[in-house]
């Protein structure tokens, strides 16, 4: 990486809620 730029952090995988919550 040459140009110093701002790079978000990694964004976790949404888990469905559809999934988790029943």
């Amino acid at each position: 990486i040459s140009e110093e730029k701002p790079v978000p952090p990694p964004v976790a995988a949404p888990v469905p809620s559809t999934s988790t919550k029943t």
